[in-house]
């Protein structure tokens, strides 16, 4: 209440907010990227994953999710997705770039549920990468499982980079993908329903 303005990066935070901000004070300014933006090239550290990933025959559909490794981001629901994809394309990867130190548990359980499912050679978990642009230049599908999300910048960073997006419909994701035209929206939690996209 003491704020002259308060800015939502999308309707829905707009909405969320709006019972806690006064009238005329609550204005909503989209998150962006560059489209032309270069990072510098990571160290041999930084881009653990993607030197795997380059070894991959060209025929390798690529799915990769970024987001830090913790129950929020909705992680499993990614890899039980992999394990319906696998049985149809049995040799797709999905590689995971994130913060592994968020959650351990939660790394953990993701870490057993790869090993259930038997998706040693499909799932990877990278770690934190600090510069993801090569990740998404590589990649042919990005994958966004977060259950709840104001407006994710980096579903933003994966159309720009060209990747078309698979992701729960929820807040302001809906917002920024196309369902059928910049990707597929599914109803959030659906499993089935995301591999199927």
């Amino acid at each position: 209440r003491f704020a002259t303005a308060v800015i939502a990066v999308s309707e829905a935070a707009a909405s969320a907010a709006g019972k806690f901000v006064p009238h005329g004070r609550l204005h909503m300014v989209y998150n962006w990227v560059e489209l032309d933006r270069k990072d510098g090239a990571g160290s041999v550290e930084e881009t653990k994953g993607l030197n795997e990933a380059s070894d991959l025959p060209g025929s390798t559909p690529l799915l990769l999710g970024i987001a830090h490794i913790r129950a929020g981001k909705g992680i499993t629901h990614a890899v039980e997705a992999m394990a319906r994809v696998v049985q149809d394309v049995p040799q797709a990867r999905l590689l995971l770039v994130g913060a592994l130190d968020r959650e351990p548990a939660y790394v953990d359980q993701v870490q057993a549920l790869i090993q259930e499912r038997g998706l040693q050679e499909n799932v990877e978990l990278a770690g934190f990468q600090r510069d993801v642009q090569p990740f998404l230049e590589k990649a042919d599908i990005f994958v966004h499982t977060s259950m709840s999300e104001g407006l994710p910048r980096v579903v933003i960073e994966a159309m720009a980079a060209r990747l078309p997006v698979v992701a729960f419909a929820v807040d302001g994701v809906m917002e920024t993908v196309e369902s059928g035209q910049t990707g597929y929206l599914v109803p959030g939690g659906d499993v089935d329903f995301l591999a199927r996209a």
